[in-house]
């Protein structure tokens, strides 16, 4: 099973894992970037599980897809294991020093390293090495990379800041395929995999981020750096006829939305059920969506690149998914000297997309099996975007998923908001909100997801699962039986 949204994988180069090494179903990864997914294919075809896979991918992320998940970002994950009938979610959101400065204190490693260490299996090295390959060796530019810089918002071909990640040495853009090695870069993944994450918060590596965050304006003191914890903790759950849904972290919003979304409009009966799965009303849903989003302001990020995700699911049954966010794409667009890495953006800025990250996983503790692991990005929509994806595939036991991934979708910002539509949404229901007095405009795009389904549940039906990197960016998908 190998399914691709876009174009944009280098298929030339797409190195195949060990088949001694990974035998039958290994798991199903689906990610933005295609690099990405498939460092994380491989991850499980090598014997890690999806949390390794997933930490291994979000390091390739740092460096394929930097404007969206460097090292400078942060994100939130949800982590479902329902063999030990435990779920997790972890939250690490960049957050501003005391002292202000514009720089926040970068969350991404913290993260992975908790997720890493509470649910991967594999030695920390295995799942740092391939990021650091990546950067040392080079790699090719993918559709992905070309157009998260080609649509930021402002835009960022030639800032400064960026010239050497984002043009070549004609000083022109770079181009779909361009090899792009970064030596800065590939020396902290270096000292990362040898030293562990620690040392980016308080060792050798640690003095290098604070030189760097301290040249673009930061005001990030060493004892902020040290201090900074990512967490763990319950996540938000939804009862479902077979088990439950659990939302990652409380603090971004997204999850929140996407958990209301399915209470009011999926729950007619007091509780979900295969039923009533994929038999959403649409009039109905698009109020959901206006109630859902109330108060969250006018200036509501809504087709950004800032923002990514990543999600995944393994032959036992462990269900990974997770957002990451430079609150804007490209962050605070400075490459630092030192390290190599970009800056997230400032928390609460414009565009900022890190309060609508949302990822979820669905299983059964007490059949001890997983059925679902999903994530967003661009912005606002996403989590509306999330919600419709589940229900939808869910309803078919999973074998609609990437129908329902590439299915139009609407998005409403506010009860009194116009009402966003992507191109082919039905158009008597277009009509029927006209009527009503509400203002409808087509948009290209609304949020992307990736999402891994097992119909039937894993480990128990393995052939069941499909997994989908939405056909709105290039990323890509992909599962694999050797």
């Amino acid at each position: 099973m190998l399914l691709v949204a876009g174009c944009g994988a280098n298929k030339a180069e797409i190195s195949e894992p060990d088949p001694a090494s990974a035998k039958g179903f290994s798991g199903g990864v689906a990610a933005d970037e295609p690099r990405a997914a498939l460092v994380a294919r491989n991850i499980l075809a090598s014997g890690g599980n999806a949390a390794d896979a997933v930490v291994a991918g979000a390091l390739a992320l740092t460096v394929t897809y930097p404007g969206a998940a460097a090292l400078g970002a942060g994100g939130i994950c949800i982590a479902l294991d329902p063999v030990n009938r435990k779920a997790d979610s972890i939250d690490f959101l960049p957050q501003l020093p005391p002292g202000g400065g514009g720089v926040p204190i970068p969350g991404m490693l913290r993260g992975l390293a908790l997720l890493q260490g509470t649910h991967g299996q594999l030695r920390w090295e295995a799942v740092v090495s391939p990021a650091e390959a990546l950067a040392r060796f080079g790699e090719r530019t993918s559709r992905a990379f070309v157009q998260s810089a080609a649509e930021a918002n402002p835009p960022v071909a030639r800032e400064a800041g960026l010239a050497r990640l984002l043009l070549n040495r004609s000083g022109a853009p770079r181009s779909e395929g361009e090899q792009v090695s970064q030596n800065e870069l590939a020396a902290t993944l270096g000292r990362i995999r040898s030293a562990g994450a620690g040392d980016f918060y308080q060792g050798m590596l640690a003095r290098q981020v604070l030189a760097d965050a301290a040249r673009i304006g930061g005001a990030i003191r060493p004892e902020d750096l040290r201090g900074y914890t990512a967490q763990i903790g319950k996540p938000i759950e939804v009862p479902f006829q077979f088990g439950s849904i659990v939302y990652a972290s409380p603090n971004a919003q997204g999850g929140a939305i996407a958990a209301w979304l399915l209470e009011q409009g999926f729950e007619p009966a007091g509780r979900l059920s295969l039923q009533n799965v994929g038999k959403t009303k649409p009039r109905e849903f698009v109020t959901a969506i206006g109630q859902a989003y109330r108060g969250t302001g006018g200036n509501a990020p809504l087709f950004e690149q800032g923002s990514t995700s990543l999600s995944a699911i393994d032959k036992t049954g462990r269900a990974v998914a997770c957002s990451f966010s430079m609150g804007r794409a490209f962050g605070a667009r400075r490459i630092g000297s030192e390290t190599g890495i970009l800056f997230a953006a400032a928390p609460g800025g414009p565009g900022d997309e890190t309060a609508y990250l949302a990822a979820l996983a669905v299983g059964n503790y007490t059949a001890k099996q997983s059925f679902a692991a999903g994530a967003v990005s661009g912005g606002a929509p996403g989590a509306a975007a999330l919600a419709q994806v589940l229900l939808d595939s869910l309803g078919s036991n999973g074998g609609r998923l990437g129908v329902a991934m590439a299915k139009p979708r609407l998005f409403q910002p506010a009860p009194d908001a116009p009402v966003l539509h992507e191109p082919g949404y039905d158009a008597a229901l277009l009509g029927a909100i006209t009527e009503r007095g509400v203002p409808k405009v087509e948009v290209r795009r609304l949020g992307r997801v990736t999402m891994a389904v097992c119909g039937n549940g894993v480990p128990r039906s393995p052939e069941s699962c499909r997994v989908a990197a939405d056909p709105r960016g290039f990323g890509l998908a992909a599962g694999d039986e050797f």
